[in-house]
């Protein structure tokens, strides 16, 4: 499971300014507020429901949006709230609405065909989201008293699972910035994508404004970051990877990450990503002469 994961995210939920309600109105009808919806903001942070609405819009950026209805639970009551984003940020909406409704017990996300999918409990998100299915008349679960009360017993069941599939996965997967410069590395979770700890903490990697994804990633490099990763492979060897713009930062960064982290487990395969190739290291033998020198001959370009 994943440990804590909402004082990683509390930062992305802080209040920005969005201005008063009659500014938002006259702009006409926002695009995350749902038709026929009051899409007034009342207090500008987690515990109003449209800026929740606002914010997970928001975060969903360019992906694909749908209408969600996500539930909170606890331990007696379900309580929803319905919003458009994107399903692609599970952790956010899981976030958004454990921080809302008070820390409950359980989040879920409506699903297809009358089924609930488990996504957090206790605050920790589980390794994968597990369907529940109930039979509403009307597809309301909470108008499913036999659901409701089954619901304890059954979210202690895939907790108990969950926590078995956690202590069986491979340890390994590993994701970090590191610095060629300073030789910082700052390690974040495996789930999230390397765009994550560049929002959360655009100080520390240089980055300011408010860049794309791809701006922020040039800034970040420019100050010396490059994005680092390993991940088990079926023989419990690593496969580890390198992506920086600059070749040079991306020899440097894998030399870090090399003197670092290889003791613990060899490295299967390394791959280097920059701005002109993909390389691709097979065996101990060209990823040690690869970190020595880096030689690009007699290796495979992929």
């Amino acid at each position: 499971m994943v440990k804590d994961f909402l004082a990683e995210d509390e930062e992305i939920f802080e209040a920005p300014d969005y201005g008063s309600s009659a500014q938002v109105a006259s702009t006409g009808r926002p695009a995350w507020a749902l038709p026929g919806t009051d899409y007034t903001i009342q207090r500008q942070d987690i515990s109003d429901s449209n800026f929740i609405r606002k914010r997970l819009w928001e975060l969903s950026g360019d992906k694909p949006k749908s209408e969600i209805t996500m539930w909170a639970f606890d331990g007696r009551n379900l309580k929803s709230l319905t919003l458009l984003a994107s399903t692609a940020i599970i952790r956010q909406l899981a976030t958004a609405i454990y921080m809302h409704f008070g820390k409950p017990t359980a989040v879920f996300m409506s699903g297809p065909a009358r089924k609930m999918l488990l996504l957090s409990h206790e605050g920790q998100l589980l390794t994968k989201p597990e369907p529940l299915s109930h039979q509403s008349f009307n597809g309301n679960p909470a108008n499913d008293w036999d659901f409701i009360a089954a619901l304890p017993r059954k979210i202690a069941e895939i907790v108990n699972q969950d926590k078995k599939q956690a202590a069986r996965k491979p340890t390994n997967n590993w994701k970090a910035w590191v610095n060629v410069d300073t030789k910082d590395i700052r390690p974040f979770p495996f789930k999230e994508t390397f765009f994550v700890p560049l929002a959360a903490e655009p100080s520390v990697f240089g980055v300011t404004g408010k860049p794309s994804k791809l701006e922020a990633r040039i800034m970040a490099e420019r100050n010396g970051w490059c994005a680092v990763g390993l991940n088990d492979t079926p023989d419990h060897g690593l496969n580890a990877i390198v992506q920086s713009m600059n070749a040079e930062h991306a020899w440097k960064a894998t030399k870090i990450l090399f003197n670092a982290r290889y003791r613990a487990a060899p490295w299967a395969t390394l791959v280097v990503n920059t701005n002109d190739q993909l390389i691709t290291f097979r065996g101990r033998d060209e990823i040690i002469r690869y970190v020595e020198d880096g030689a690009l001959d007699k290796v495979h370009f992929v």
